[in-house]
């Protein structure tokens, strides 16, 4: 069902999950379920309509942010959730809806864990058993494989690309045809897209995510025009906006490509008091801000100037590239030892970039959960990757591109979001960044925190610009 069109896809999950569906549809069909196969953005909406839709029934569903999750980690089980539609259901009777389900599914080949038959507990479905089937050179029937149907209307420009008519009465947009484009395995729609000729593309407006299985061609989600924002009232990124920014970013100036990424690590227990502060304050966001040092901060005013200085604020500096430290009274300002540190940390966070930034994160007050979760399984920091970085050419007025093209040229910002309390800037940095709770004797595995595509925790400039506008 919906997926944005930035999650890398995956094969093996769209054939389990073509499976899945199958089993949902004997609950509907011999045991009067009502079922719901991902159609709504979240939990909170898939119940509501569960209830409003299938009133007295037993219900059985999964939603667009679990599919999500499934396509990036494909071997992690998928949960569903279940319950009855009626007031004063007892709990005997639950229990008896999960084991229907579970029992289902195991005779679709779907292994299931449910924890004790607690029913406040989700019901966890694997879905990586079937993998694709992949024939041989001489079968004349395809190989499993994901793909998208493109529609756009015939001319002069398009008339190869035009290779089935569209029908009104199938939900196809009217007066068009469309073509299918291979999606690779781990490719987002973006991607596939992408390889489609820009001449070409600019004509698309609308698609259809499919998959071939067993020969056959399965729709995975309806038709979308391509400005359909996914996700929870359409907050997520719409792929005509996903390939408007890939576009821009073809003439952006890089400045960490993803073979020399960029890495600072936090304290993961200074992480979660700035999250404490920021919703104390009612903060919506928190920034990470490179000047001299690099810190992650939050203040009482957010994005906006604080007009008659700072009310409140809160700084967590990167590990040994705090320059407060310096800029305070520990060390005399123009000292020998002064300048040594001054030189030290320059050397150290222009690898990233040598003048100012800001990038924006939504403050989330759940991972305040996540921090104590993971500090109680022995994880310590908090390990923040760039894996790319590029300014957009774009963003920024004529008279400041021209000296960073020829590289003698940096961004400073006039008023400090922190010492004079200006406006937090919309970045003009395009910039990929990972996160993971980390432990700082690599005793443990890291833990990546999932930036879900529709809940974006890094924003993104076109999404920070959605976010001050509301």
């Amino acid at each position: 069902m919906p997926v944005s069109p930035l999650t890398p896809l995956s094969l093996t999950a769209q054939v389990n999950i073509n499976r899945l569906e199958g089993g949902f549809k004997e609950l509907e069909q011999e045991h009067g379920f009502y079922i719901d196969p991902g159609t709504w953005c979240c939990r909170t909406c898939a119940v509501h309509y569960a209830w409003e839709v299938g009133a007295g029934k037993p219900f059985v569903f999964w939603h667009e942010q679990d599919e999500n999750a499934l396509h990036e980690y494909p071997d992690q089980p998928m949960p569903l959730y279940y319950g009855i539609a009626r007031k004063n259901v007892n709990d005997r009777e639950i229990v008896e809806v999960a084991k229907k389900i579970i029992s289902v599914l195991q005779k679709h080949e779907l292994p299931c864990q449910w924890d004790n038959q607690d029913i406040s507990k989700a019901i966890f479905v694997s879905l990586d058993k079937h993998m694709p089937i992949k024939r041989d050179e001489d079968d004349d029937q395809e190989d499993d494989h994901l793909e998208v149907a493109l529609y756009l209307p015939q001319n002069e420009e398009t008339e190869d690309y035009c290779w089935n008519e569209s029908l009104e009465e199938d939900g196809e947009p009217a007066d068009s045809y469309h073509f299918y484009q291979e999606i690779n395995d781990r490719e987002s729609l973006k991607d596939a897209l992408l390889k489609v000729e820009p001449q070409i593309r600019k004509y698309i407006t609308h698609y259809q995510r499919c998959a071939t299985i067993d020969d056959c061609i399965i729709p995975s989600e309806p038709i979308f025009s391509i400005d359909y924002r996914h996700g929870h009232a359409g907050a997520g990124e719409s792929l005509q906006e996903a390939l408007e920014e890939s576009d821009n970013q073809t003439s952006a100036i890089q400045l960490i490509t993803t073979d020399k990424p960029f890495e600072i690590t936090f304290d993961l227990e200074g992480f979660k008091e700035l999250l404490e502060r920021g919703v104390e304050m009612g903060s919506r966001y928190f920034f990470l801000v490179k000047k001299v040092g690099i810190c992650m901060y939050v203040r009482s005013c957010d994005f906006e100037s604080c007009v008659s200085g700072l009310a409140d604020d809160f700084a967590l500096a990167a590990d040994g590239l705090d320059e407060d430290f310096y800029l305070s009274e520990n060390m005399e300002v123009g000292s020998q030892s002064y300048k040594s540190e001054m030189n030290r940390l320059y050397t150290l966070t222009n690898q990233l970039y040598a003048g100012d930034m800001c990038e924006w994160f939504a403050l989330r007050p759940e991972m305040i959960d996540d921090c104590d979760l993971m500090i109680d399984r022995g994880f310590n920091k908090l390990r923040v990757r760039f894996e790319s970085l590029a300014i957009d050419p774009t963003a920024l007025p004529a008279t400041s591109i021209e000296g960073l093209l020829k590289g003698d040229g940096v961004i400073v910002h006039n008023i400090s979001i922190r010492l004079g309390g200006g406006p937090c800037p919309v970045s003009c940095f395009r910039a990929s960044i990972t996160i993971e709770y980390a432990n700082s004797e690599k005793e443990i595995p890291p833990v990546k925190i999932i930036d879900d595509p529709d809940q974006r925790l890094h924003l993104s400039p076109s999404e920070a610009k959605r976010y001050f506008a509301q």
